[in-house]
């Protein structure tokens, strides 16, 4: 009895296993695989080794200076808010110098973290470095230029500009709890580019802002197209080097040797994704070199002042980074799903970046409550 039960469950999971794969629905024998099997319920900070990924390679520079006042410590009430929702690296850069930094259970500076949608602002650098490079014309090109099957269709009135803004009027599914849609498969599934490229338009280009990983993917490939490489070579011959980066990093990719998962999934150490932040801080600039274009940091942190779905004009987003007020000094961030911050406020020459397991669910003026917080942190170390 107990043979025939066992016999039949094996059954029932090969049916199961072979429906998915038939129906194109792999990934989630995928999902499984790299979360139940592992301990998890979802997508991790620690998934790097669970993928396949290529090197952005560093020149391995030196480290960021520590500030004079470096370590301050923070309050009890400080950690415990740090703690509340997960935190596993906290660092803040005040004027080009390490103030504090702060790593909570088993991470260290040396830890390898999932920055989830931040990478999305990569992206957006790497675009700029495309500018600078005259391998674009202008943002105001046709993204159908760099992407065949976009020509193929005639889908001519999307402009890398649009992408940029989340405002391609793409119909992508940006559902995060549907195991069968676009976003699980674009994190578990090895077929990205058909993914992405099997959604048509659903609105005017230009017309709303929508907020999409699509979008970034699709800006990946114009920069595998128009440079000639991969997504992660060129972001490390054009940025990460020109940084100094003092580690290597990776981006994940659908499959070995395949096309990086742009709109998430960079893995990088603490030090090195403040120097991201101090890129932008600096407009552009490391070291007296021009890496992005100053006119092009400028309109990147720019409100992109297009409605949203619901008619109201969008201040808080613009090439990719999101954007806030702080006590009426406004600063832009990278952000990931969950919590992944690299916060730049000029005015305070701060750079705040913060990686953990959770965000708040609260939003002010459309931003995670808690990335306030951690500006609010930072200022009281400042001396």
């Amino acid at each position: 009895m107990i043979r025939r039960l066992f016999l039949g469950f094996l059954l029932l999971i090969i049916l199961i296993a072979s429906g998915l794969y038939f129906t194109g629905n792999g990934h989630v024998l995928v999902a499984v695989s790299k979360t139940y099997f592992v301990g998890q319920k979802g997508p991790s900070i620690d998934d790097f080794r669970l993928f396949d990924h290529r090197r952005i390679e560093a020149p391995g520079g030196p480290s960021l200076p520590n500030h004079a006042a470096f370590n301050r410590p923070l309050s009890a009430d400080d950690i415990s808010y740090l703690e509340s929702y997960g935190t596993a690296a906290y660092l803040v850069v005040h004027r080009d110098s390490v103030l504090t930094e702060h790593f909570f259970d088993e991470y260290s500076a040396q830890s390898y973290l999932n920055t989830f949608s931040m990478a999305k602002s990569f992206v957006s650098m790497a675009v700029g470095v495309l500018l600078r490079e005259g391998m674009i014309k202008s943002l105001d090109e046709p993204a159908s230029n760099y992407v065949p099957e976009l020509a193929e269709r005639n889908e001519h009135d999307v402009t890398i500009r649009h992408l940029l803004q989340m405002a391609s009027g793409y119909g992508f599914d940006e559902n995060y709890k549907n195991p069968l849609g676009y976003q699980a498969r674009v994190y578990y599934g090895n077929q990205l580019r058909e993914h992405t490229l099997a959604f048509g338009p659903e609105k005017p280009a230009g017309s709303e802002f929508y907020y999409a990983g699509g979008n970034t993917i699709l800006l990946a490939m114009i920069v595998e197209a128009a440079s000639g490489e991969s997504l992660a070579n060129f972001f490390s011959r054009h940025i990460w080097k020109a940084i100094g980066a003092e580690a290597d990093a990776w981006w994940t990719t659908d499959k070995p040797h395949g096309m990086e998962r742009s709109s998430c999934c960079f893995y990088a150490q603490v030090r090195d994704l403040a120097r991201l932040g101090l890129l932008y801080m600096h407009g552009g600039e490391w070291k007296g070199k021009t890496v992005i274009p100053p006119d092009y940091v400028e309109a990147s942190v720019s409100p992109i002042r297009i409605p949203d779905r619901y008619g109201e004009t969008v201040m808080h987003y613009g090439f990719q980074w999101w954007l806030g007020n702080h006590n009426g000094t406004p600063f832009f961030q990278a952000q990931g799903m969950l919590g992944q911050y690299i916060i730049v406020v000029p005015d305070y020459e701060l750079v705040v970046v913060r990686l953990g397991h959770q965000r708040s669910d609260e939003k002010l003026n459309h931003l995670p409550a808690d990335a306030y917080q951690y500006i609010n942190i930072a200022q009281q170390l400042m001396p």
